[in-house]
């Protein structure tokens, strides 16, 4: 019978501690933050992904080597992600490697000093990956989602930033960002494995203790511009695909990208309605990606449930850019 054991625990700067006790081998922990790119404003726009890169790149006690190098003697693995609300910084080794991994991510977070040459390269590396971003169909079609459901918002903008912002990015905006933002109280440190209770947290307080209070970041607030929400509708909306002359006149459209945002039973339906047609594909998550065939249009907004509202044509009109 499977028991959770989950402790809490909030050191005197604010930062919480959890830790659910079960009977494994290995641990996993991460440190995450209360903010990602909605936290941003416009000359920011990126910048919480790009402070995310640059954790790996060194700290007053570790390169970046020594980093990756530490936790692969081990057998471990470490890793990140920014998303629209949090950044989180993780781990995976062996119960015994706890303490290891305990002052990796703590040297990560209060220690990293953003080496220029790293900052010149990864400012390569992150606007190759906007580039990227640009020839996936499902990548295009949610930042065109976003931007317009959340239109002129943070949490519209995408989280990469754009080839103009993070171009600008300097050492001194990255720290910026991160005293902003990295405060004690708008932090989480958690953990799960066969790790003692008393025994970690006097090992995250140790290590995480002496990050100074500071002022938890306002939660943003973002409102919804564009759509139709309730229960059992989704909002809808397609990207063509068109092979064009040298004229840019369309000479055949290849097929339709669509993005719903619905709860799991449209997603059902939409699915059964897309069975009989070529590339389907669906990420089961706040939103459901579908590839279809254009001509599943009309056959989509009647069969799935879907209402056709006053937002079509401007949602088709987002799709368009």
């Amino acid at each position: 019978e499977n028991v959770m054991n989950v402790e809490f625990k909030t050191l005197d700067n604010g930062i919480t501690i959890i830790n659910d006790q079960i009977d494994v081998e290995s641990a996993s922990m991460g440190v995450w933050i209360g903010a990602g790119s909605s936290n941003e404003n416009n000359d920011q726009c990126g910048i919480a992904h790009m402070l995310e890169h640059m954790a790996f790149k060194g700290t007053k006690n570790r390169n970046a080597e020594t980093i990756a190098r530490e936790i692969e003697d081990v057998g471990g693995d470490i890793n990140a992600y920014t998303s629209k609300e949090v950044t989180a910084y993780f781990l995976k080794v062996l119960k015994e490697n706890a303490e290891l991994g305990v002052d990796i991510l703590s040297d990560i977070i209060k220690n990293s000093t953003f080496p220029k040459d790293e900052i010149e390269r990864e400012r390569g590396v992150i606007i190759s990956e906007i580039g990227q971003s640009y020839d996936a169909p499902d990548d295009r079609v949610f930042e065109n989602f976003t931007k317009t459901a959340f239109k002129d918002q943070p949490m519209g903008r995408p989280i990469l930033g754009t080839k103009e912002t993070v171009s600008s990015f300097k050492q001194s905006d990255l720290k910026f960002f991160l005293d902003s933002n990295y405060t004690p109280e708008n932090m989480v440190v958690s953990m799960s494995g066969n790790l003692n209770n008393e025994n970690i947290f006097k090992i995250v307080e140790e290590k995480f203790s002496e990050i100074k209070k500071g002022n938890k970041p306002k939660k943003v607030n973002s409102e919804w511009t564009t759509g139709f929400i309730a229960e059992e509708v989704a909002e809808a909306g397609f990207e063509e695909y068109a092979v064009r002359d040298e004229n840019n006149e369309v000479q055949n459209v290849e097929y339709g990208h669509m993005v719903a945002l619905c709860n799991s039973k449209v997603a059902r339906r939409l699915q059964m309605t897309l069975k009989g047609g070529s590339g389907i594909r669906c990420v089961t998550n706040v939103h459901h990606t579908f590839l279809a065939p254009l001509s599943l249009r009309a056959d989509l907004r009647s069969a799935s449930g879907l209402r056709p509202t006053a937002h079509w044509a401007s949602w088709a009109d987002c799709l368009a850019m």
